[in-house]
C-alpha cells in the first residue's frame, strides 16, 4: 500500500490498509498504477469483493490510464478518473510538443465520452494546460481531480490557495500518517 516505492508501507495490502482506516472515511483515491485490459476483471473482482466487506463503491474513485478498463468501473458505478500523465501533460507544458497539443486533449475526451468516465485527475501544477485546452470542452457533468503533494493539511493558507480552484471536484493533499500516502 503506497503511492511509489520507496513508501509503501511494508507490503501492506488494500484490505489491512481498510481495516486499519476504519469504517468512517469519507473518500478512498485508489491509483492503479497497472490497471489494464489483461487484469481488469481480477481487479473489479477483488474490488467488488472489498465492497461488500468495506461499503467502497460510493466513497472511491478508481484511477487509472486506460479508459477501456476504467469504463468496467464505470459501468457498475465507481467514481471513475482519467489519470493524465505528469510527463505527458510537462512535456507539452514546455512545447516540446506543442503540435499534438489538441490531439492529445481531443483523444482525453474521447476517451471520457466513449467509456462513460465521470473525469480526470493530473497533478495540479500543470492545471493551466487543463484550464486553456481541456476545461472549456468538458462536459458539466465531468469531474477534475487533482493532487498537489507540496500542499499540507496544515498550511495556515491552504484555504486561499485552494479557492482558485473551484473547478476542481478533489484535491489530494499531504496528510501526516503512519503511512506517506
Amino acid at each position: 500500500m503506497g503511492h511509489d516505492p520507496q513508501s509503501l508501507a511494508g507490503g501492506l495490502h488494500l484490505e489491512e490498509y481498510l481495516e486499519w482506516l476504519g469504517p468512517d472515511f469519507d473518500l478512498l483515491w485508489l491509483d492503479v498504477k497497472n490497471l489494464n485490459q489483461e487484469n481488469v476483471d481480477e481487479v473489479f473482482a477483488r474490488l467488488y469483493w472489498l465492497d461488500k466487506k468495506y461499503r467502497l463503491r460510493s466513497r472511491t474513485l478508481v484511477e487509472g490510464s486506460f479508459g477501456s478498463a476504467l469504463g468496467i468501473f464505470a459501468k457498475n458505478g465507481w467514481s471513475t478518473a482519467l489519470f493524465m500523465t505528469t510527463d505527458d501533460l510537462s512535456r507539452l507544458a514546455a512545447g516540446r510538443d506543442a503540435a499534438n497539443i489538441g490531439g492529445y486533449f481531443a483523444g482525453i475526451l474521447q476517451q471520457l465520452k466513449t467509456h462513460g468516465l465521470e473525469g480526470v485527475s493530473y497533478d495540479l501544477m500543470l492545471d493551466h494546460l487543463v484550464r486553456g485546452f481541456l476545461l472549456p470542452f468538458l462536459p458539466q457533468s465531468c469531474k477534475c481531480s487533482a493532487w498537489r503533494h507540496a500542499w499540507k493539511y496544515t498550511d495556515a493558507d491552504l484555504l486561499s490557495k485552494i479557492k482558485h480552484y473551484p473547478h476542481l471536484s478533489r484535491l489530494l493533499i499531504a496528510l501526516d500518517t503512519l503511512f506517506d500516502l
